[in-house]
């Protein structure tokens, strides 16, 4: 019983990182992100998130804290370069957190 709460926890962990890489190569490729970050910004990210995913399928059976540091260690590096996209979508047309033509989904 507690041998399979373990694994669950460190399966959502797991889960979690590969959820959140995900979303970030969705922003990452975004058309308006070339407007905000250059293209070495975006290789570098788009290689940070493609190693992190290949340590994933090659640590199925870390621990949950290792996926969590993982977790904790991209969003550390990508908070800054998202606040910049962030922060050029205020200055473009189409009002503050929204580029031209966006629809404000809910």
């Amino acid at each position: 019983m507690l041998e399979e709460i373990l694994t669950e926890l460190v399966t959502k962990a797991g889960d979690e990182l590969e959820h959140y890489c995900s979303e970030l190569l969705k922003t990452v490729n975004k058309e308006d992100v070339s407007k905000t970050i250059n293209a070495d910004e975006k290789k570098s990210m788009m290689s940070l998130i493609n190693n992190t995913m290949k340590w994933i399928d090659g640590n199925l059976d870390s621990c949950q804290s290792a996926f969590e540091e993982k977790k904790s260690e991209l969003e550390k590096i990508y908070s800054k370069v998202l606040d910049k996209m962030s922060k050029g979508k205020d200055e473009m047309p189409g009002g503050p957190g929204e580029a031209a033509g966006d629809a404000v989904e809910k």
